[in-house]
């Protein structure tokens, strides 16, 4: 059996530049394992792009203007204009310190009326603003994940690096929401010696072998590729090289394999096993936005990182506009160059010998402006609009309660699936890990919370909940769960950890009544009530 060998699993940014090449998947296993023929799958290229465009929106405005014309097309006129004399004397002089704050600078460029034109837009950061409100709802409430006592250790650690399952399960939304699906697989840590999960991102899945569809519940694939970065043995304290690596999962003589290869030359066969005991399956899920597939499913914020990148692009050519025509420039008209003003505005006057020549402001036409303006806003409406309205839960003035609940329920459709995808996957791995471990697979379970609503109470609402409870119309438990749904309940409190306090509370007062009782049977019929004030020297007083 081979070494049960891991090797740092770094994030990955796939280069899909060159376009994919031949797909060799259909002779993968029968080809010599010396060198591997990378391709891409053809669903991969497909949506490469987009995956890295919802990316870069999400990371916000410093990544997207640092990508220059990937997301900001320079105008021609730019391209055709020389670089300022001012300019490139700077860049011949430029020092350390220039270059470092060059690098870090998302606005620079070398063609300075294109560095001018960037820093004058701005992108809207709604992508990251609308999945941090959906990553809120989804964290208010954390998913119920029971294990067997064998996987307990999971619940603290569950990747190799180190994330808890309840982090891997929020980590796992979050990047079906940016692109629309994650791959999980099952591994063996090689210092524990036991099973763990490898979450690896759309971009990482290069390539796959689908199996037809059968009723098995184990896998739907035959060959999976995946590529990644490593950090290389270093030369020096500061250099940090890099290394592709790529592992081929597969199966062999019936039994899961992992070729692994490092910038392409084969460097061993892994065979992952638990205590001897081998798998005849691949043990790789893939978590979509729609369905739990190796298919590519829609990424549910691709088109809100559209929308952002269009209204960029407008918000560049509307700013640009205003400060061409709202800085106007001086015209003047027969006068000879040693009489041109060296300055011009308040305070300065300029004196013409020629009566014949003319100074002026030409007019701007500004009506064009405010069409790009609303485009723009009908852009973001739309943009807001695809976001669902998770973010707005309030409800308006002339809109009923109903409506609203209705609003919320609609737009939660797409995060409530990518809950509960997510869930079914985290669901399937860890039962994988129990068969593999011999603990029940039945004990696993992992149960999501899917109601995202945010329901308000009012006051007189809570008055006739608690008097529809009086009449006897509805339990005590309905009560709390209505108090709990609202957020009136102390957050973190459970409803049972509610009526254990109530009951507590009801047995203090009872037993104060009690004794208040007792106390005034021992002091006799003449002793004043709770309520009665005594007089100084009262003798019935108790305390004479």
């Amino acid at each position: 059996m081979a070494k049960n060998k891991q090797l740092n699993r770094a994030a990955i940014e796939v280069d899909v530049s060159a376009g994919p090449a031949p797909n060799p998947v259909d002779k993968a296993q029968s080809q010599t394992r010396s060198k591997l023929e990378v391709a891409y799958h053809k669903d991969y290229t497909k949506n490469a792009f987009t995956w890295q465009r919802t990316r870069d929106a999400v990371a916000g405005e410093p990544v997207i203007k640092a990508k220059n014309d990937v997301y900001l097309p320079m105008p021609y006129a730019m391209q055709a204009l020389p670089t300022p004399p001012s300019v490139q004397k700077a860049i011949n002089q430029q020092d350390d310190n220039t270059i470092l704050n060059r690098q870090w600078d998302p606005n620079y460029h070398p063609i300075a009326a294109y560095a001018a034109y960037k820093s004058r837009a701005q992108f809207p950061e709604m992508t990251q603003f609308i999945l941090r409100g959906l990553v809120g709802l989804v964290g208010a409430t954390a998913a119920t994940i029971e294990l067997p006592p064998a996987m307990k250790y999971l619940e603290t650690k569950a990747t190799p690096g180190g994330m808890s399952l309840h982090d891997l399960y929020l980590y796992t939304i979050i990047e079906v929401l940016i692109t629309g699906r994650l791959t999980t697989v099952v591994d063996i840590d090689e210092v524990a010696d036991l099973p763990i999960l490898v979450p690896y991102s759309a971009e990482s899945l290069i390539n796959w072998q689908n199996i037809r569809a059968t009723n098995s519940n184990k896998s739907e694939v035959k060959l999976a590729v995946f590529q990644e970065k490593i950090q290389s043995e270093r030369q020096s304290i500061f250099a940090q090289p890099e290394s592709v690596l790529h592992r081929v999962q597969c199966l062999r003589d019936g039994t899961y394999n992992v070729d692994v290869y490092i910038n392409g030359k084969f460097e061993e066969t892994i065979v992952p096993s638990y205590k001897g005991d081998t798998l005849d399956y691949i043990p790789s899920v893939c978590v979509g936005s729609v369905v739990n597939s190796f298919g590519v499913d829609p990424s549910p914020l691709g088109s809100i990182a559209s929308s952002a990148v269009q209204i960029y692009m407008k918000n560049a050519d509307l700013s640009n506009s205003e400060f061409m025509s709202c800085n106007p420039t001086l015209v003047m008209t027969g006068v000879d160059d040693n009489q041109t003003p060296q300055a011009i505005g308040a305070t300065v006057c300029i004196k013409i010998g020629n009566p014949e020549a003319k100074v002026y402001y030409p007019i701007t036409d500004t009506s064009a402006l405010a069409h790009v303006l609303k485009h723009i806003e009908t852009i973001y409406e739309q943009a807001i609009y695809q976001g669902a309205q998770l973010l707005d839960s309030s409800k308006k003035a002339a809109e009923s309660a109903e409506t609203t609940r209705l609003k919320q329920a609609s737009s939660g459709a797409t995060l409530v699936a990518v809950v509960m995808n997510s869930a079914k996957a985290m669901e399937k791995q860890l039962k994988i890990i129990a068969e593999w471990m011999g603990a029940d697979p039945n004990a696993v379970k992992v149960t999501p919370e899917t109601d995202f609503m945010s329901p308000t109470m009012n006051a007189s609402e809570q008055t006739a909940l608690i008097a529809s409870w009086v009449a006897g119309a509805i339990s005590h438990d309905t009560v709390l769960e209505n108090f709990y749904s609202a957020g009136i309940l102390k957050n973190g409190q459970s409803i049972e950890e509610e009526k254990k306090k109530v009951d507590e509370e009801s047995k203090t007062r009872q037993q104060k009544l009690i004794d208040n009782m007792k106390a005034a049977q021992q002091a006799g019929p003449n002793a004043p009530g709770p309520n009665t004030p005594v007089k100084p020297g009262n003798k019935t007083s108790p305390a004479a």
